[in-house]
This record gives structure tokens, sequence and C-alpha cells, in this order.
């Protein structure tokens, strides 16, 4: 059997010959014979060898781009999530400074109303006090509506407490002095108001 697949091949591979005239020795059709199949498998085995290294390269590349872009999703969803959260915590201090400033100016307006009316009728009520400390402390609580009035005033033009905490405001178009003072000049100015109201029926 083995000759006859040695005499076949010799065959196949004496036809294949380019030069028919030359003759080749029988060992070297033999050496021929074996070495051809297998340098064939050889090729086609690292053929497919480099395809399946290929493919795994393919895969590797799409797996670890898809874990980068994951990442990515994740770390960007985060980010926008805190971003999130801080404008909105900075919007609810804005809402919280409007509220505050609203009460005052209510209060402001209250308090000058009774101290006005009772400088306009110091003969008149049962109780002795200054007309004069007591207008001066009247004086001090408009100081303090009117800043009041241009921080409430002021807000709406703002998205963040930061911000506008570190503006230029200020009523029409001055606008020289940033917020965080107009609220200790608002504040400032109500509590001497309330000093003097206090003087007012001592002196």
């Amino acid at each position: 059997m083995t000759d006859r697949m040695l005499h076949v091949s010799d065959t196949a591979i004496e036809r294949k010959r380019p030069c028919p005239d030359r003759k080749l020795p029988l060992s070297g059709h033999r050496t021929l014979t074996f070495i051809l199949p297998v340098g064939s498998a050889c090729r086609d085995f690292r053929k497919e060898e480099k395809d399946t290294i290929a493919q795994i390269a393919q895969s590797t590349i799409y797996a670890l781009t898809a874990s980068c872009r994951s990442d990515m999703l994740r770390k960007d969803s985060k980010v926008y999530g805190q971003v999130i959260m801080e404008a909105d915590r900075e919007f609810e201090q804005l809402k919280l400074l409007f509220d505050y400033t609203k009460f005052h100016i209510g209060l402001y307006t209250t308090v000058a109303t009774i101290f006005g009316g009772l400088v306009s009728a110091s003969d008149k009520v049962p109780f002795k006090f200054n007309p004069k400390l007591l207008f001066a402390s009247v004086i001090c609580i408009c100081i303090a509506g009117v800043a009041g009035g241009t921080i409430a005033s002021s807000i709406p033009g703002y998205s963040g407490y930061t911000t506008f905490w570190a503006s230029p405001i200020g009523p029409f178009k001055f606008k020289g002095i940033k917020a965080e003072y107009w609220t200790y000049i608002e504040h400032a100015a109500f509590w001497v108001a309330v000093v003097l109201a206090l003087l007012s029926i001592f002196f």
C-alpha cells in the first residue's frame, strides 16, 4: 500500500514538474511526497491560527471599548448627578433667601407703620416716648426695607445662591454693592431701628 501511494505521488509530481526531461531521484520524490502535505497543512493551520488570534484580538478590543464606554458613562452620570444636586441645592438656598427677605419686608412695613402712627399721635398715646428717636428708628427701618427690596427684586435674575451672593446688585441701574453687603445693610439698619425704638421709651 505504501509503494502504491508513493507511486501515485511520484506520478503526480512528475506531471507537475516544469521540466519533464529532468529526472529527480526517487528519494527526492519520496521526500517531496511527505513534505508537501505537511507544509500545506502547516500553512492551513497557521492561517486558521492567525484568523483565530485576529478574532480574539477583535473581540478583546470590542470588550475593552465597551467597558471603557460603560465606565465613561458611569462617570459622566455620576458627575452629571452631582452637578444637578449642586444646582438644586443652590436654587433651594436662593429660594430660602427670597422667602426670608419677603418676611423681613413685611415685618419692616408693619413696624414702620406702627412707629409712624406713634410719632404722628405722640400727644394722644398714654405713654411717653422720644419722638425724635422713634422717628430715627422709622428711618432706619425704611433703609432696611430698601435693602430687603433690592435683594428680593434682584433674586429672580439668578439661578444659584453662590452666584447671587457674589454679584453686585442695586436699585435701578446702580449696581455697585454685592448682595452679601446688602444683607448686612438690611440687618444692621433693622437692629439699629430696634435699639432706637427702645431708647425712645426711656429718653
